[in-house]
Order: structure tokens, then sequence, then C-alpha cells
């Protein structure tokens, strides 16, 4: 062999190995474009679709996973609630306990699940449908605390009668012309030793705080809560507060506060799923030193639905 086609030889591995990788490239290349069959086209969809009809309770939520099979959304029954996302929901005000969810055999559990109680998952050829069960209890359908922005307040008595209108940063409620401390607003006070999220509702002496939360959806009951922070509560002498909560057309449930450490609490039953108004109405003899906390829920309670597989 001529001396000069030694080079030629010496880079013909270079180029075998060049050439080696570009056919790998475009073979995964390729592959990446490979269509992937549609979850609502793979063998055992409809029998997995015909389960979730079965499992299906009022606390429940369908997911489509992963989300490249979000088509399938439009294969499912028109009775499901589903989407291709894990609802994030707050665990006092969580709509959907049971969560199903369906994808193709062996998917990976959604991230927003992994602390979740899961279930036996149904195997249906090469659809799969997993169960996850969020704990059961009473759900909130509204909170003061959270949604004091849009409640109204007002002061009225023989000296003031004022809408306390005028918005605070924190999403709380200041009345022209009154004392800082005559405000509605959100903290944490010191009772019982221990730090309590509430409302500032610091009554006035002789007149009353009124804190409407608006017309609400009821659900089984209304909470009412309200305590003395600390300090407030050793002050040699303090009145006492009085609270009266009000749901229209249901009925009033009283609640006092006196120098005494703690939460004082009153529930008044509704009747699930009318729209009232609800409102509490604070008031006291002296306002000395009466720090006061209230918290006003909406509540909902709700049993545990059955697990997924006791549906026949």
């Amino acid at each position: 062999m001529p001396r000069s086609d030694w080079p030629a030889l010496r880079r013909l591995p270079l180029t075998v190995a060049a050439w080696a990788i570009g056919v790998f490239a475009l073979a995964r290349s390729a592959c990446s474009f490979w269509p992937v069959t549609a979850l609502a086209e793979r063998p055992g969809f409809a029998a997995a679709r015909r389960y979730l009809e079965t499992a299906l309770t009022p606390d429940s939520f369908v997911v489509v996973w992963p989300p490249e099979h979000a088509a399938a959304l439009a294969a499912l029954p028109p009775a499901l609630t589903a989407a291709d996302a894990v609802p994030i929901e707050n665990d006092h005000q969580r709509r959907y306990l049971h969560i199903l969810v369906v994808g193709p055999s062996g998917f990976a559990t959604p991230p927003e699940l992994a602390d979740v109680r899961a279930e036996a998952r149904r195997r249906f050829d090469a659809v799969e449908v997993g169960a996850w069960r969020h704990p059961s209890g009473d759900r909130v359908l509204a909170d003061l605390r959270t949604n004091l922005s849009q409640a109204r307040v007002s002061v009225s008595g023989p000296t003031v009668n004022v809408a306390c209108d005028q918005r605070r940063p924190d999403g709380g409620w200041d009345c022209p012309g009154q004392p800082p401390w005559n405000n509605v607003s959100p903290t944490t006070l010191r009772v019982d030793g221990a730090a309590w999220p509430c409302v500032w509702a610091h009554p006035r002496a002789q007149h009353e705080l009124a804190i409407d939360l608006g017309d609400q959806i009821l659900g089984d009951r209304v909470e009412l809560e309200a305590a003395l922070a600390d300090d407030a509560a050793t002050t040699p002498g303090g009145a006492p507060v009085t609270l009266r909560l009000e749901v229209a057309g249901v009925g009033t449930s009283p609640l006092s506060r006196t120098n005494a450490a703690g939460v004082a609490r009153a529930n008044l039953p509704t009747p699930r799923g009318q729209r009232r108004n609800v409102r509490v109405v604070i008031s006291t003899g002296s306002d000395g030193r009466r720090h006061l906390g209230v918290n006003v829920r909406v509540v909902e309670t709700r049993a545990a639905s059955a697990p997924a597989g006791d549906h026949r």
C-alpha cells in the first residue's frame, strides 16, 4: 500500500465513529417523534372508564396522568369532575378527599399525592387506576380571618355611629376618626400561654362592634370562638365582653368572655345549603384592656366515603 494512503487509514476509525454517532442521534430523534398511543385508545381504557363511574363519590376528583394524556379527559363520563392536574386545596377547606388517577399502566405517582394515603391500584390491561384518600373531617366553607377583606364592619352606639370602611394593609378595617385600637384586623394573640391566630375585635364601651360576613352558603353549623389575650385576662376588674352570633332566619347564639384564660366557643346549627347572612356583634360596659380576638367559621361535617374498592 502506498505510504500516501496511510493518513486516510489513520482517520478511518474516527470517521466510522462519527458516522455511528450520527446514526444513533438520528434514530433517537426519530424515536422522540414517534407517536405515543393515546390513553383513550389503549386496551383497558373502556373498562377503567366504567370503573371510575362506579367508584365515584361526592368528594371524588379524577386526574388524567401524566399530563401528556390530557386528551383522554374528553373520553371520560360528563358526570366526573376531572382535570389533568391534582387540585391544590387547603386542608381545612378541602372539597375533594378522594383522588382517582387514571393513566398508562405503571404511571408514576403525581408529586402532589406523595404524602397522601394510597389505596391498591386497579389494572385494566394497559391502563391503570390509582386512588388516594385525604383524611376525612370538617370542611370550612367560610372563615372570617381568611375572608376578612370582604367583611363589613361598623361601630354604633350613643356617641358614635361609623362604618369601619378604611382598608388596612393587612386586610383588616380601621374605623375613621376612632382610636387606633378600634379596628378589626388579623392578629395572633397569646392565649393560655400559646399563640392563637384570630381577628382582633377590641370592643368600645357602651357601643356595638358588628362584623358582618355577608351572605354565606351554610354548612351544618357556624362556629364562634372568642378569647381575651393573657395580659388582658388578668386585668383587675376587667369588664365582661358579650358576643352574639347571628344567622339570619336561623337564630342567635350568645357567648361571653370574662377575666379568664382560654378560648370560649359557641356553635349554632344551620340548615345545610341555604344562603343566609352571618354576623357577630360584640359589646362591653367598659373597654379598658379588652384585648379580644374572635374567629367565625361556617362548617360542614363530612363522613369518610367508602374506599373505592367497596363500590360494586
